[in-house]
């Protein structure tokens, strides 16, 4: 639940990139102080961390890209650091004394189910009832620490990677600055996490973005749904390609799957088990990365 607010300004550190900027943000518009910002290197092409850096430089603090060390967090809480608050933070955070500063992190699912790095797809794919969105108490255990809030996420078959990061991002905004005004308070009141009913993924692999073209419509379009703009892979014509947006439909045929079926000038078919395929974004993997997926910065997906 959300408590009554009494608000009371904070000093923080914020753990996050550009897709956690709004929560940082709002943070700040309410009156809560900026200490650090640690961020982590990003491809700049499905990463960015140049907005939070800017910002972070406008609040008069400088951006640290890397990790954390326990010596760096014992010295901004003897600069009065209350509060330390990861949103889409890759690397592991030292462990934080609550006694000293209270350490929350921002994670892309109904805890205790779809803990992990990237879950996102996997609930897309497997998992639907774990979206959602929860704030937990940072423990050393991954995703494992007491909920202080969370809510759940409907999936239906339209339901993309997308949809669920922006949701991420959205309402992570609004729930961190209502527990800011409150945080004494949602962390008494924070549950312990139901070990029985939790649930644990590693990193998508490669196979499981990989579109089978013997496979049926609507399940690589559901894998294109649980990848989306991070790209699932393809071979055609004996080629590596990386493709991030398509469609399809249903239609009985006697085409080999897998093979072209027409080439337009933005378009490419492509025949399936039962059906086509057109790949609207997509392009040909260089020779280098024919061993290998087109990106390996896959932790971010959904913060």
């Amino acid at each position: 639940m959300i408590f009554p607010e009494t608000m009371r300004n904070m000093k923080f550190v914020f753990f996050g990139y550009d897709f956690s900027l709004g929560a940082l943000a709002r943070l700040v518009q309410d009156g809560h102080e900026l200490l650090a910002v640690y961020t982590f290197p990003c491809d700049r092409q499905f990463s960015f961390n140049d907005r939070i850096k800017e910002f972070a430089k406008e609040c008069g603090v400088e951006a640290i890209e890397g990790k954390i060390t326990p010596e760096e967090i014992k010295s901004l809480i003897d600069q009065g650091c209350e509060a330390f608050i990861a949103f889409g933070y890759v690397y592991k955070i030292p462990p934080i004394d609550e006694k000293k500063a209270y350490a929350i992190n921002v994670h892309p699912s109904f805890l205790p189910k779809a803990r992990g790095i990237m879950p996102t797809p996997h609930i897309l794919l497997n998992d639907p009832k774990a979206a959602g969105i929860t704030i937990h108490q940072m423990t050393q255990e991954y995703d494992a620490g007491k909920i202080l809030y969370q809510e759940p996420f409907h999936v239906d078959s339209t339901t993309d990677i997308e949809v669920l990061s922006c949701r991420t991002a959205i309402s992570g905004e609004q729930i961190l600055s209502a527990i800011m005004k409150n945080l004494p308070k949602y962390w008494k009141k924070a549950k312990k996490q139901n070990e029985k009913l939790a649930t644990s993924y590693k990193v998508p692999s490669d196979e499981m973005r990989t579109l089978d073209w013997n496979k049926p419509v609507k399940e690589l379009l559901k894998i294109g749904r649980a990848f989306g703009h991070y790209g699932c892979i393809s071979f055609i014509d004996g080629e590596k390609v990386a493709v991030f947006s398509f469609n399809g439909w249903e239609e009985k045929h006697k085409i080999e799957p897998g093979t072209i079926a027409c080439v337009l000038p933005y378009e490419l078919v492509v025949a399936c088990d039962n059906g086509f395929i057109c790949l609207k974004d997509f392009i040909q993997l260089p020779q280098e990365m024919q061993g290998q997926s087109k990106t390996d910065d896959t932790d971010n997906i959904g913060g």
